[in-house]
């Protein structure tokens, strides 16, 4: 499965994974998945990894439309990781646009980097 999720509760983290071809509907889906889970906290921590995915449907008026979605609040704390220059700049951009509307969003290269940042271990 190309977009997928699993929440710990204990420790207040959700833990997505982006890998294949990953397309625009898929992720929106994940979205709406999240929405509706009812472990689902809008102020959780996330640990989302996306390198080995491809993004390239996504443009710049689908990423825009993710900063309409209001799954995250501004209490999240989420770490985005990619190996990819593609993955990594529409991460940024997302990053840029949505400001700390959908919490702070720090970007990696590397998952242990960003484990560290999440206070993971």
């Amino acid at each position: 499965m190309p977009v997928d999720y699993t929440i710990d509760v204990d420790q207040g983290v959700v833990f997505t994974t982006l890998s294949g071809s990953v397309t625009y509907s898929e992720f929106s889906k994940l979205l709406q998945s999240l929405a509706k889970n009812p472990c689902f906290r809008p102020d959780s921590r996330e640990l989302l990894v996306c390198n080995d995915a491809v993004t390239d449907e996504f443009d710049t008026n689908q990423i825009m439309s993710f900063k309409d979605s209001h799954v995250w609040g501004e209490g999240a704390k989420r770490a985005f990781v990619a190996n990819s220059d593609l993955v990594y700049g529409l991460f940024r951009m997302f990053q840029i646009i949505s400001g700390t509307q959908h919490g702070e969003i720090a970007l990696f290269r590397d998952v242990s980097q960003a484990r560290l940042w999440l206070g993971l271990s």
